[in-house]
């Protein structure tokens, strides 16, 4: 049950960041991480990083729900 509502957690909360980048939303994309991170890598660089994290997010929890563990 605790690993099950883990991964469901991680599911929604990669959805959250792969939305907020895509559409950038202000109460994500303007975030104080998300700025600093903007800087550091450019806005285009941030993106992808962030829309690959929010993706591995959704992959693992996933891959761990339908696992069966």
């Amino acid at each position: 049950m605790g690993l099950q509502l883990l991964s469901t957690i991680m599911v929604v909360w990669g959805a959250i960041i792969l939305i907020g980048t895509l559409f950038k939303l202000d109460f994500y994309w303007n975030t104080e991480r998300i700025q600093h991170s903007r800087q550091m890598f450019g806005e285009k660089r941030a993106a992808i990083l962030h829309n690959s994290i929010g993706a591995l997010m959704i992959i693992i929890g996933l891959w761990v729900i339908f696992s069966g563990k």
